[in-house]
């Protein structure tokens, strides 16, 4: 840099103000700066704070002489204060302040150079100071600087317009509040201005904290809709996404230019609703999976409360960030307990939710995702076929007594990570016959509960033997609640299609040379004759089905229960015979 020009950047600034030229607010940006225990500081080394125009750090680094408005020293214990009239500002003005130990100062201008440490003013995931509001500016000095140059390129894609903050960001996404991120793990910051129309942009890498290479950084866009610097009700969030995708991508920093492509402003900012009651909150354990400890070198575990119909929904939800379906949070490493406060402007009292854990076996850093061989559970109760929960006011709680779980004191739940996540796109297709029902029981509209199992038992005989037949939740591959539909005079449906679930029991062998391989898998359907969403006593069943043989020969008319005739593979399986009810009952 030229100190020369520095110099005499901040001599005129300070000559000028003498003239009685500036405002005469009283205004005073006042604060401390502490340098962090682990930051290497060479012995005597001053500490100076610096007050910028804005968070523009290309311009501060490449033209301080322009972009920096003052540099001042701390007193011994890092107070220090600075006389806003002095340098043309007054309550009001925005500036971004930080605070650096020169390492190699010779008593020219300071400055942050490679080697030394560098700290930023910021207040939640805000970084520049307004001065007369913001109060007491305390900064702590935590990020060595390195030498290198890095840029990321992209486009910001879409027809929203207004102001836009961009970070490069190469922390983790703890929880789904966005003003929760580690500032410390903000890597690059840059305002634009966005047009109604896809712009391109240029993000400087900061060199203060990380060197590069540096892995698993996302690039992430705030449009600021009331400009007040933080992430709140009616702004937008935008990521960094895979072509043809919604799903956000993180990106290696190297030294020179690096491509983000299209950022797609994908989540909006829903505000919390006024009320007097208590936060709504979840929190309870789990049983954790072999493997996982406190050691900082196992992957962390997600907690999920979600909305949705089925899991399938839910997943997909996630996946394409529909963040006002689900709120999440990371459990501390080595732990089996958790606690959530849900938003109320996506849950309230009443919601049947899901609750799963998810242990991100492949996790780096940034957004969880359930990606093949992530371990899920679920929290469900057998007795009850109930894969989700309904909540209460105030708190919730999911507690363990003996072998089982209480949810709000209700028993029957368990809460175990047992579940492999595969990458596939399987679903199977099929149509309901009325068979032994008559046309009133089959009546359009009438609520049909289907389910694919995993059974290596002959459910035929389960079926002669017992005149029922019983799920097992965890050997359940597939669900869907459907509702007749059939044209008059028809004794079939249209077609419906049930996705295969993205997480099958670990008991399940699932695959074969590396692609889904499911044999043993049973087609069903219960008449859902109440409505409920799940199978009770005396409702019908069908099933997919085959004749009776004798000798190998069919006899005609008759119906017994078959598993599929081909093991099931990914891709969409169309069932060459229809699901059939019969005059068999749960």
């Amino acid at each position: 840099m030229n100190s020369k020009i520095l110099y005499v950047a901040i001599v005129t600034v300070i000559a000028f103000t003498s003239c009685g030229a500036l405002n005469k607010d009283d205004a005073v940006i006042a604060g401390s700066v502490t340098v962090d225990e682990a930051i290497q500081r060479a012995q005597n080394a001053p500490v100076f704070v610096a007050v910028a125009k804005d968070g523009n750090m290309e311009a501060i680094q490449h033209d301080p002489a322009n972009a920096i408005i003052t540099i001042i020293q701390p007193d011994e214990s890092g107070a220090f204060s600075i006389e806003c009239k002095d340098y043309g500002l007054k309550s009001g003005d925005e500036v971004f302040l930080f605070a650096f130990v020169d390492n190699d100062y010779t008593g020219s201008i300071p400055f942050p150079t490679p080697g030394d440490s560098v700290g930023f003013y910021y207040n939640g995931f805000k970084l520049s100071y307004t001065i007369g509001v913001d109060g007491e500016a305390n900064i702590l000095i935590n990020r060595q600087q390195y030498d290198f140059d890095a840029n990321i390129i992209g486009i910001l894609d879409g027809t929203e317009s207004g102001n836009v903050i961009v970070i490069a960001y190469a922390g983790d996404f703890n929880s789904s509040n966005f003003s929760d991120i580690d500032i410390n793990a903000v890597i690059g910051y840059k305002k634009i201005v966005k047009p109604a129309n896809p712009v391109n942009f240029t993000l400087p890498v900061m060199p203060y904290g990380y060197n590069v290479p540096i892995g698993g950084v996302f690039v992430i866009a705030l449009l600021d809709v009331n400009n007040n610097g933080i992430p709140d009700e009616g702004d937008k969030i935008g990521f960094a996404v895979d072509p043809g995708s919604n799903t956000p991508v993180a990106l290696t920093v190297t030294q020179g230019v690096v491509s983000a492509s299209t950022i797609r402003f994908l989540m909006q900012i829903y505000g919390e609703p006024t009320t007097n009651d208590p936060p709504l909150t979840i929190s309870g354990q789990f049983d954790a999976p072999a493997g996982y400890s406190s050691d900082p070198n196992t992957k962390p575990i997600f907690i999920v409360v979600a909305k949705g119909s089925d899991p399938n929904e839910v997943f997909a939800n996630i996946k394409n960030l529909n963040t006002q379906t689900f709120d999440y949070t990371r459990v501390i490493q080595g732990e089996n307990s958790f606690a959530l406060t849900l938003s109320r402007s996506k849950f309230n009292p009443g919601d049947s939710v899901f609750i799963f854990a998810l242990w991100d076996k492949d996790y780096t850093s940034g957004l969880p995702n359930a990606t093949e061989g992530d371990i899920l559970g679920f929290v469900m109760n057998k007795n009850n076929f109930a894969y989700t929960v309904t909540l209460q006011e105030g708190g919730n709680q999911l507690i363990k007594s003996e072998t089982q779980y209480l949810f709000n004191g209700q028993n029957g739940y368990s809460f175990a990570l047992n579940r492999i996540v595969y990458n596939h796109n399987a679903a199977i297709r099929f149509q309901l016959e009325k068979g032994s029902l008559n046309d009133t029981q089959f009546a359009n509209g009438t609520k049909v509960l289907c389910v694919a199992v995993y059974e290596t038992q002959d459910i035929a005989q389960q079926f002669l033997q017992n005149g029922t037949y019983n799920l097992d939740m965890d050997k359940i591959i597939a669900t869907a609640n459907v509702r007749v539909n059939r044209e008059s005079g028809s004794n079939t449906t249209v077609y419906y299609t049930m996705p295969v679930m993205p997480a099958l029991h670990e008991s399940i062998p699932a695959t074969q040379n590396g692609e889904l391989f499911i044999n043993n898998v049973w087609v069903l359907a219960v008449l859902d004759s109440n409505g409920n969403g799940k199978p009770d006593d005396g409702e019908y069943i069908g099933y997919y089905w085959k004749p009776i043989e004798i000798g190998g020969i069919p006899i005609p008319f008759t119906y017994v229960p078959s598993k599929l005739i081909s093991p099931l593979g990914d891709g969409t399986t169309i069932l060459n015979k229809t699901v059939r009810f019969s005059s068999y009952t749960y």
